[in-house]
């Protein structure tokens, strides 16, 4: 089946943990075929070490949200913990001003400053407000083989495969919670995330196989996909 996708003529190749049963030399040409591909790649797989090879933007998939950087799976993981890290500083700076607004507006209540304790408080509360957004972001702060002739190059649409306000549930259990991305022709996007998070059924949704959800995700007019 794999073999028959390379053949054909599509434009944007949709894989599903292709490399599950290649060996190593398998493997190796897959990687070569698909970093000289000249459409687009979007690929579901847990071997890492395949995507630093072959991708060039990641989408990540966890608790109903997306994450999406350019670069391979190394590059990903990389700006993943800066954002953490730029994400728990930020919790730690609203925390503290929290507190101390708090604290001050506590000592205007001693003096009996009920207009400067009311005023110092309503600051207090919008630098909570910040900070249950930033909580919100939760998720954040918890990475030899036959040779084919690519042919001369093909029309390559500019949008293969986008989503907008996407949701998707089985039951009670979100896979997906407004999502939104959008892949351009060429695009080489790796999509990662723990078992069951949604991966393949986005595949699915994307190719018109799966028509249960809300919002809008689809492939681009025009574009031509082997699966």
């Amino acid at each position: 089946a794999l073999a028959r996708v390379l053949l054909s003529e599509a434009e944007l190749l949709i894989l599903d943990e292709p490399t599950n049963h290649l060996d190593i030399p398998a493997t190796e040409w897959l990687e070569g075929f698909l970093r000289n591909f000249p459409g687009g790649v979007l690929v579901v797989s847990h071997d890492r070490y395949f995507l630093d090879q072959v991708a060039t933007r990641v989408i990540e998939l966890q608790e109903g949200t997306t994450l999406e950087r350019k670069g391979n799976y190394s590059s990903f993981l990389e700006q993943k913990e800066r954002r953490r890290e730029f994400v728990m500083d930020e919790r730690n700076r609203l925390r503290r001003e929290v507190k101390r607004n708090e604290q001050i507006a506590q000592t205007y209540k001693a003096q009996r400053k009920i207009s400067a304790y009311h005023s110092r408080m309503k600051v207090a509360e919008r630098f909570q407000a910040e900070l249950d957004r930033n909580r919100s972001l939760d998720h954040v702060a918890r990475t030899t083989g036959p040779k084919i002739a690519l042919g001369k190059a093909r029309h390559i649409s500019s949008e293969v495969a986008s989503a907008k306000n996407f949701s998707k549930s089985f039951g009670d259990v979100v896979l997906f919670d407004k999502a939104e991305f959008l892949i351009k022709g060429g695009d080489h996007v790796g999509i990662v995330g723990p078992n069951g998070c949604g991966k393949t059924t986005l595949l699915r949704v994307l190719m018109g196989q799966d028509e249960d959800y809300q919002g809008f995700a689809r492939l681009g007019y025009w574009v031509r996909y082997g699966y």
